[in-house]
């Protein structure tokens, strides 16, 4: 099985609004990781297209999973 995971950094001091993209089939983007956040939303899913914040020198990752 493989994976197709999106990861965004923020070198700059300030935040950033990232739009997730589009990707092969109709999945949704699952957050895995948030260096800025202590505790991830249980079971945030981004569509395509929808906004996220990524804070000024953090790391977020998330993994294409299907619908």
């Amino acid at each position: 099985m493989s994976y197709v995971a999106l990861i965004a950094l923020n070198a700059h001091h300030d935040l950033v609004e990232f739009a997730l993209p589009m990707a092969a089939g109709d999945g949704a983007w699952n957050l895995l990781l948030d260096t800025n956040v202590a505790l991830i939303t249980p079971n945030y899913r981004g569509n395509p297209g929808d906004r996220y914040d990524v804070a000024g020198r953090s790391l977020v990752l998330f993994v294409l999973t299907p619908p």
